[in-house]
């Protein structure tokens, strides 16, 4: 499923009926048409690449396929010899999705390079360059005074360059981006603490009470006690991931030697919708932890769990906030709204399942033999329904997702994205006979007792998560790639 965006689509199968229908709706998703979407390119440019200039500009003006980010955007400009051109500030036009900077300093016929970088809301980085050539005779050339005058100056400079007019070269393709194995890493943390975090709050207002008539109370307090501790895991590993994730993007705009700069860290926090998606998801983590260590210490106590609620909702906004959903066009907010549901109910299946193995079983095997039995078996049949209804909204958002994330089937074999996508329905597929065997089989044997169907129980639910987890780690790398209507654009 997706964490981040739409291309992840698990179902739970309750019933053979349910995994034909769920399949299916996995793959009708990715055959649907969808408008443009995100990751900013460069459309034009003034000059233009590859012309040759019988006037020497004095202004670039670059304009992109989206609204770019100004705290993440820079031009350079560099002459004939490589050396750089003073620019004045970068400024933005989000009207019609341009970057510009004037030109501060006298120029002299030759080839010069421009170096562009920008994101859009999404934080996806997108960098590039290209030349023109400004013809000997040229009108406005500086004069051979003002050309040693501006090379002093760039020699010398009098104060700190602004962002447009950095004497440094701008990080290349092949440095830290949001495809670099770190990042990848990162992301993949992410994903399976937010699911797990999902799953402790959903185990707590749906699982527990409805096999509580099962359980005695010491054993109920166990597992409130238990979900509230799995979920801290879960919030402690989003809040320090949250820090890695901040450096990493950091480290793709400025590279890694600039990470930690707080001159560049405070615009990309502050002026950014990508920030403002990153100071959300940090503070609803901090009060998650809070309230979780709360629900620890009194297991009877509501209002914990309910201030950890709050903040689950929260967070499953993050991930639509930083990503795809927000740069959808004209539709953004539904996208938004649909990508928060698709988290939380991929949290509420998969996380729900995380939190049945390792707090749910251990606290059931401290009943009686007889009462051991009717606890699993509640417990298991409680959480069914939280599956299946999951399994709904998952395909439910997904469709709607697709609308805008999804190109054609050709996109399958002639994209990176599309290649990316089939291995990961590939391990959806087998993610899903795995579920659709605990259900006929395995859940059944927990009714008639015994250690060996709760021994089944624990190996295939495992499988399920494990599958689950690398269905998370492909998800990780294709969040970061072009979609193909992307690379049709």
């Amino acid at each position: 499923m997706n964490v981040n965006s739409s291309d992840d689509r698990c179902v739970s199968p309750e019933s053979p009926t349910m995994n034909r229908t769920a399949l299916v709706g996995l793959l009708a998703l990715i055959a649907l048409p969808a408008p443009a979407l995100a990751h900013a390119h460069l459309k034009s440019a003034t000059p233009a690449a590859g012309t040759t200039l019988t006037v020497a500009p004095k202004q670039l003006v670059l304009t992109f396929s989206e609204a770019p980010a100004l705290a993440m955007s820079a031009l350079r400009l560099f002459g004939p010899d490589s050396a750089p051109v003073a620019l004045g500030e970068l400024t933005h036009d989000a009207g019609v999705r341009t970057l510009s900077a004037n030109i501060a300093a006298p120029l002299v016929p030759g080839r010069y390079t421009v170096q562009w970088q920008t994101a859009g809301d999404d934080g996806h980085v997108q960098r590039g360059s290209y030349q023109f050539v400004i013809a000997p005779g040229a009108e406005g050339l500086a004069a051979a005074a003002s050309v040693v005058a501006q090379q002093e100056s760039i020699a010398h400079p009098p104060g700190a360059a602004s962002s447009a007019s950095s004497a440094t070269a701008l990080p290349n393709a092949s440095s830290f981006d949001e495809n670099s194995v770190l990042y990848v890493i990162i992301r993949w943390a992410q994903f399976a603490a937010l699911l797990l975090l999902i799953g402790a709050v959903a185990f707590r207002w749906w699982i527990l009470p409805r096999a509580g008539v099962a359980v005695e109370e010491p054993a109920r307090r166990a597992l409130a006690a238990g979900a509230a501790a799995t979920g801290s895991w879960g919030a402690w590993l989003l809040a320090g991931t949250a820090i890695a994730r901040l450096l990493a993007q950091s480290a793709s705009l400025h590279g890694a030697g600039h990470m930690a700069d707080p001159v560049v860290l405070g615009p990309l926090i502050t002026r950014t919708l990508w920030g403002d998606a990153w100071l959300l998801e940090i503070v609803a983590a901090i009060a998650a932890i809070v309230a979780l260590r709360m629900a620890r210490r009194d297991a009877t106590s509501v209002l914990p769990w309910r201030i950890a609620t709050l903040a689950v909702v929260a967070l499953a906004f993050v991930p639509a906030m930083s990503g795809h959903a927000i740069a959808t066009p004209q539709q953004a907010p539904i996208a938004v709204i649909a990508d928060a549901i698709h988290v939380l109910a991929a949290g509420a299946w998969l996380g729900g399942l995380a939190v049945m193995l390792g707090v749910g079983l251990p606290a059931t095997t401290r009943e009686s033999s007889g009462g051991r039995a009717s606890a699993l078996s509640t417990m298991v049949n409680a959480f069914s329904p939280l599956a299946l209804g999951s399994a709904g909204l998952l395909v439910f958002t997904g469709i709607i997702a697709a609308r805008y994330h999804v190109g054609s089937w050709s996109a399958f074999t002639t994209t990176e994205y599309g290649r990316t996508l089939l291995i990961k329905l590939a391990i959806i597929v087998l993610l899903l006979v795995v579920a659709a065997w605990n259900w006929r089989r395995v859940r059944p044997s927990l009714a008639s007792g015994g250690a060996e169907g709760s021994a089944r129980l624990t190996r295939s639910g495992r499988a399920e998560v494990l599958l689950a987890i690398v269905v998370l780690l492909v998800t990780a790398i294709l969040v970061a790639l072009p979609t193909p209507v992307e690379a049709l654009r």
